[in-house]
């Protein structure tokens, strides 16, 4: 794990910037640093920087999450916690309060490893696109090199 005063742009952020600033600004400083060593060749590199764990974008649609875990009575606890945020990927208040950790207090058998790719798959790519902009934006941005063929503009 890279320290935080060693992570480019994380010194810049404060707790009270939005989570998609957030990841603006890491993007923006991960580009700058990593330019000089790419050259014209970041031009082609297209990041997408997930600024908490892959789980909350599992929070895009609660019930199915429950579901998946084999757990449907948690739906409605998983639909208060995707409902106290605006998109799933800002759900995040700490370590202790990281998706993975609401998954985990609420059911005890959760196995990360496992679950996750269980629950993703039966969610689905579209219902998570619709409820994850940033996830979705970079999908879109890679989508688009299929079109252009291959090429990239920045």
């Amino acid at each position: 794990m890279v320290s935080k005063k060693k992570f480019p742009g994380k010194l810049l952020l404060n707790n009270n910037t939005h989570f998609e600033d957030k990841a603006q600004q890491i993007v923006k400083s991960i580009i700058t640093k990593i330019s000089p060593k790419l050259g014209n060749a970041i031009t082609r590199f297209i990041p997408y920087f997930q600024m908490y764990e892959f789980e909350g974008l599992l929070f895009s649609q609660p019930d199915l999450l429950a579901n998946s875990l084999g757990k449907p009575a948690l739906a409605q606890e998983f639909t208060k916690i995707r409902n106290k945020f605006t998109s799933p990927e800002e759900i995040n208040d700490s370590p202790q309060t990281s998706p993975s950790k609401r998954i985990e207090k609420l059911f005890v058998g959760y196995d990360k490893p496992n679950h996750p790719v269980l629950a993703a798959k039966d969610i689905g790519l579209a219902t998570i696109r619709k409820e994850c902009k940033l996830f979705d934006k970079w999908l879109k941005e890679l989508e688009a090199l299929a079109i252009k063929g291959g090429q990239t503009k920045r």
